[in-house]
């Protein structure tokens, strides 16, 4: 199960299964965040974890540059081939560093985090984006909420896209979602992972204190509500480095 994102991230399969996410909304809740962090002028910002580049892209209507990276060589592809203004893109592993004091603001959304075995490498990614962040820079993540999770599990789903079925299957396990997916495409059948780390909010909190980030801002939603442990779809936080 070991660096599973490193095959999935890198199909045609996981962009097919995820093509359904609203533009829309992305704008409108990276407008949002951007004008809760107050981005200077000549803003340099950070996509960590970027995919294809589909917040990088509204990213640079806020930003004078827009960096991008990801781990899949196939995603940064794609992003360099739409040929955006003030947006790069390299492929990188985000648990080894990629700048000292260079940004204005990082940003790490929709769940790209806690995908590692250990918490070593999770508090490595952390202290990187503290490293690559200039002194009162922004650390923008977004998070699920574990307990909403736990709660909300679906064990077993089919999806049917353009003649491919995905079965899905959900479960719990060492305090971490795992997916299976299946995928049936044109009479080949493959198997691929998803496990994400259950980091509560009060967790990950303690993970960005203590690597020397100071809290600003805690939210639930994409709408930018107040954090409701009970109720919240997600942890949206707003870190500064001092």
């Amino acid at each position: 199960m070991s660096d599973w994102f490193k095959v999935w991230f890198d199909t045609d399969y996981y962009h097919i299964l995820y093509n359904h996410r609203d533009e829309q909304e992305a704008k409108e809740f990276i407008t949002n965040l951007c004008k809760r962090i107050n981005l200077p002028p000549y803003a340099h910002v950070l996509d960590l974890a970027c995919g294809r580049g589909r917040h990088a892209r509204i990213l640079a209507e806020h930003a004078w540059l827009v960096t991008g990276l990801d781990i899949s060589a196939s995603s940064i592809q794609y992003a360099i081939e739409q040929e955006t203004p003030k947006v790069q893109y390299f492929v990188h592993d985000m648990r080894q560093p990629y700048g000292h004091q260079v940004y204005d603001a990082v940003f790490n959304l929709f769940t790209s985090f806690g995908y590692f075995d250990t918490i070593e490498d999770h508090i490595i990614t952390l202290k990187n984006v503290k490293k690559s962040l200039k002194s009162g820079g922004c650390f923008v993540f977004d998070f699920l909420n574990a307990r909403a999770v736990k709660e909300g599990v679906i064990p077993s789903q089919i999806v049917e896209i353009s003649g491919i079925r995905f079965e899905i299957s959900r479960f719990i396990e060492n305090e971490k979602v795992v997916k299976q997916i299946v995928v049936h495409d044109s009479g080949r059948i493959y198997t691929f992972f998803e496990r994400v780390q259950l980091f509560d909010a009060t967790l990950l909190q303690n993970l960005i204190t203590q690597i020397g980030l100071e809290i600003k801002a805690l939210y639930g939603n994409i709408k930018l509500d107040p954090f409701d442990e009970a109720t919240s779809p997600r942890v949206i936080i707003i870190a500064q480095k001092p």
